[in-house]
């Protein structure tokens, strides 16, 4: 019997092998091949098989959708070439861009095409898969491109590892064709979308071989099947890793598409340690954000620790000595106001230490509420302070201690009896030292006491 060309007319067949020449997307390859074979083949059903980097055939497509597999069960177990060879089906190979890519295959047919017009159909299919995996990939990497340069900017909105997965993770997902990703640091897993259980996860990273530990990337196996892995280059006693998912479940209906291929290329891998890289940096760029913030936290106290009293949160009698020192020597007019609590060794003995020390707090706040802007309170020792007012005389000073009598007198301290200041007032005068101001203020203060009490007295 004499060859017929593929479709009985050679028109036929350069149509098809321009609507496969032209198709968009792997899946709309694999339809348009397989329904040429199809009819070539006079109905009878197409599949197609992908080899795995383990050598192992995995049927990802099959044509026509209502196909009655029950006549070919053994269509659905193949699971190698050896298999296949050993079938009696018809296969064709699919070359890819790094090898054999899979092989379409169909059971022998009496009134089957010329075997010449369906390589010719599965070549040219080869031909555009590959195309569309560079125009992928090349696309692929562009938008890796334009996300790392976001990532780049996005450091300093980023708090922790869960900030980076809610704002970037299902983009990622998208990014690699993956359906989940996960970020492991410091032994705490984080993931999101479809990830293998965290347990089966931690089984597979505490057995990694040792080429895992270097620079590169390795596709997991076993329970975590479909998972990539990359290493995160951090300063960290245990390994930190970032996880790319693909689906591996096998086909509910083998008649149909299962989804995208598990396989990981090899400039896939290259894209996911590029990746790794930014997202180390982020991750240790938030780390020295963070040890940055503490640090100035921890000078922060340090400063007021070195000029705040820590129960009256006023200045220190160091800090106070040390401005006094300054102001002392310069032209400032300056007046200084010395108090105490009258009787407050009997607020202790009767009520106890703590009463004493509230009494203290409370008196420091209504004190430095009453304060002018400028003026600056310091606790001078035990129930003493010390006030500075700066570009002031006694003329103006003298009323602002008065009502500073006044109103501790009347603020009320949880106390059965009011609570009342003694104050001691006076003014810089030329050639004073620190000691000589305070000594004079310090005189006022006793005589205030000795005459009463709740009162203000000049020092001379």
């Amino acid at each position: 019997m004499s060859e017929q060309p593929l479709c009985h007319e050679r028109d036929e067949l350069y149509d098809s092998l321009l609507t496969i020449s032209q198709a968009p997307t792997p899946t709309a390859l694999f339809e348009r091949i397989a329904y040429t074979l199809h009819k070539a083949t006079r109905q009878t059903p197409i599949l197609v098989y992908h080899r795995t980097k383990a050598l192992k055939l995995r049927l990802v497509y099959g044509f026509p959708p209502t196909c009655p597999l029950e006549a070919y069960p053994h269509l659905t177990s193949i699971c190698s070439l050896d298999a296949l060879a050993a079938s009696r089906l018809q296969y064709y190979e699919l070359k890819g861009e790094a090898g054999t890519w899979g092989y379409v295959a169909h059971p022998a047919s009496r009134h089957a095409a010329s075997s010449k017009w369906c390589s010719l159909i599965v070549m040219m299919a080869a031909q555009r898969l590959r195309l569309l995996k560079v125009e992928q990939l090349t696309m692929q990497r562009a938008k890796l491109t334009c996300y790392r340069q976001q990532l780049a900017a996005d450091i300093r909105r980023f708090a922790g590892i869960e900030q980076i997965l809610q704002h970037h993770g299902e983009r990622l997902c998208q990014l690699f064709d993956a359906q989940g990703i996960a970020l492991m640091r410091h032994r705490q897993l984080h993931c999101l979308g479809d990830c293998p259980p965290e347990r089966h996860l931690l089984d597979a990273l505490d057995t990694l071989p040792n080429e895992a530990l270097s620079s590169g990337t390795l596709e997991l196996g076993g329970l975590c099947q479909g998972g990539l892995v990359a290493r995160l280059d951090i300063a960290c006693s245990a390994p930190c890793w970032l996880l790319l998912f693909r689906h591996t479940s096998p086909l509910k209906q083998p008649c149909s598409l299962s989804g995208p291929v598990t396989d990981w290329l090899p400039i896939e891998a290259s894209m996911v340690r590029e990746l790794a890289d930014d997202i180390a940096v982020a991750i240790t760029a938030m780390e020295v954000a963070y040890l940055n913030q503490q640090l100035t936290k921890t000078n922060q106290r340090l400063q007021a620790l070195a000029r705040l009293d820590p129960l009256t949160q006023c200045w220190n009698r160091h800090y106070t000595n040390m401005v006094l020192n300054r102001l002392i020597s310069s032209d400032v007019t300056l007046s200084v106001v010395l108090f105490d609590v009258d009787d407050f060794k009997k607020i202790n003995d009767t009520y106890g230490h703590s009463v004493g020390d509230d009494v203290l707090g409370r008196l420091s706040r209504v004190v430095q509420d009453t304060l002018r802007e400028g003026d600056h309170l310091g606790r001078w020792g035990g129930e003493e302070f010390l006030i500075i007012l700066q570009e002031t005389d006694i003329t103006t000073s003298l009323p602002l201690a008065q009502r500073l009598c006044s109103i501790v007198s009347t603020t009320f301290f949880k106390l059965p009896f009011p609570v009342t200041i003694s104050i001691g007032l006076t003014a810089k005068q030329s050639g004073d030292t620190v000691r000589q101001l305070v000594e004079r203020a310090d005189h006022g203060m006793y005589l205030a006491k000795k005459s009463g009490k709740n009162r203000v007295v000049i020092g001379e």
